[in-house]
């Protein structure tokens, strides 16, 4: 057989379903014998170069286990990874009477925010809720942890003048 008659088979075999998957691995590795590489294997039948080496793999195994089980075990052992308890109310109290005692230490002058100041960065902190970047993936994890809302994490804003906006800085 030649390698695209060989391919065109492995094609079929893998588009039948994963009960013909073996024939599609015998396929496939008689296509690399003749000369075809993993990339041409891959093109050729409609998959990734790393599933076309997943299903090498599983043939030079014995075909021990699923074709793709190496692969899935990663996701069933972060699928099965228990999740962080909530914090629970008293631990919260706590954690909000030392973020207030902090707050206390840098005195009155770097705690004071404007209303409206307030009020733009609470609304953009809780669109990191909905962010898919890492840091506001994290950000948005902690908070959740804390079993806080973004207005527990910012000082109450000040009764003032809102042209006068006064936030810490390092002096």
């Amino acid at each position: 057989m030649s390698i695209k008659q060989l391919h065109d088979k492995a094609r079929r075999a893998v588009a039948a379903g994963e009960h013909k998957l073996r024939e599609a691995a015998e396929c496939l590795a008689a296509a690399k014998k003749l000369g075809a590489s993993q990339r041409a294997s891959a093109k050729a039948i409609g998959k990734s170069p790393s599933w076309v080496n997943q299903l090498l793999a599983w043939r030079k195994s014995g075909y021990k286990g699923g074709a793709f089980e190496r692969s899935n075990k990663s996701r069933v052992v972060s699928r099965t990874k228990q999740p962080r308890r909530p914090m629970t109310n008293e631990e919260a109290e706590a954690m909000r009477a030392r973020a207030v005692a902090v707050a206390a230490m840098f005195g009155a002058e770097s705690k004071r925010i404007p209303a409206g100041a307030r009020k733009e960065l609470l609304a953009a902190l809780a669109m990191l809720a909905k962010s898919r970047d890492t840091a506001a993936v994290l950000v948005e994890r902690q908070r959740a942890r804390l079993n806080l809302k973004w207005d527990d994490l910012l000082v109450p804003a000040e009764h003032e003048n809102e042209s006068s906006l006064c936030i810490a800085t390092a002096a």
